[in-house]
């Protein structure tokens, strides 16, 4: 079965600890708060808030969202991530996964359920968040895996970076912010996120685990 979930809106109230610094104060201070009345609208204490401020207390989707709502700024402002005007259509190379070649008695192959694969990593996109180039992952390319995409997931998607070429198509892989962002998170040069509501992007499996490949 395979799983599509282009041009949806997902939402998931799970917290994930890897998040990009958030941009709260910053917008606080753009609508004339202080971090008391802030935190009166939102529903916590002004001390808890301003530890999210500082970054020294872990950001939810969730509660990105919520703080968003009540300073009237989208989740992805609020998280710090920035819209890029036009259609996405560079730096995305051959593609960051591969099919595993699996060799002879590979304990690996013993790691893939129903409707679960295997795939070696072929870029650094997501290496902040521990994927590196050569690591093998375990996919879930079921549909009730993508239904239930928790935020900051490692994702395998496919992209069609040419309108004017819709055969070529590219596997990517990245990290999915509800509602329906993709975004790469990379310690050599991050990539324009990718938007499941309005680009050609299908999501087509979930990673659930990450294994170093094995040396001879």
């Amino acid at each position: 079965m395979v799983c599509l979930l282009g041009r949806s809106r997902l939402f998931s109230a799970a917290q994930n600890g890897a998040m990009p610094d958030n941009r709260i104060k910053y917008l606080r201070k753009t609508r004339g708060l202080t971090i008391e009345e802030l935190a009166e609208r939102v529903g916590v204490s002004a001390g808890h808030l301003s530890r999210l401020e500082n970054q020294r207390r872990v950001l939810s989707v969730e509660n990105a969202e919520t703080i968003g709502m009540a300073l009237a700024y989208t989740t992805e402002e609020v998280l710090g991530f920035e819209r890029q005007e036009g259609r996405p259509n560079g730096g995305f190379g051959e593609g960051d996964l591969a099919d595993y070649a699996a060799g002879p008695n590979d304990p690996f192959q013993r790691l893939a359920g129903e409707n679960e694969y295997l795939l070696t990593v072929k870029s650094n996109v997501l290496d902040r968040a521990g994927y590196h180039r050569g690591d093998v992952v375990v996919v879930d390319g079921g549909a009730e895996a993508c239904r239930n995409i928790k935020p900051l997931t490692p994702v395998r998607a496919q992209y069609h970076p040419d309108p004017e070429n819709m055969l070529h198509a590219v596997t990517i892989f990245r990290l999915f912010v509800p509602p329906s962002l993709l975004i790469t998170n990379s310690s050599e040069r991050n990539l324009p996120m990718l938007d499941l509501s309005s680009d050609d992007v299908q999501i087509l499996g979930v990673v659930k685990s990450m294994h170093r490949a094995l040396t001879a």
